[in-house]
């Protein structure tokens, strides 16, 4: 989580970014499973929909759509 926050911006301490995320981690731990259950489930559809959307973007790319893109 460091290094992704850090490419973005070097003004935050790593220990502010790493203690939101357990801090977060935690509370889903300790509600009720159904909100867990509920936090897995749109991280789920998040995943697939990257994953399709890169998918997607890899077969434009191979075929030559940036070229197509870059003359219009």
């Amino acid at each position: 989580m460091n290094v992704i926050i850090s490419y973005w911006t070097l003004t935050l301490s790593p220990a502010v970014a790493i203690s939101v995320g357990i801090v977060v981690l935690g509370a889903l731990n300790l509600w009720s499973v159904r909100w867990f259950g509920e936090a897995e489930f749109w991280i789920s559809i998040t995943k697939v929909l990257l994953i399709l959307g890169l998918t997607l973007y890899t077969f434009i790319t191979m075929v030559g759509g940036y070229v197509i893109l870059r003359s219009l």
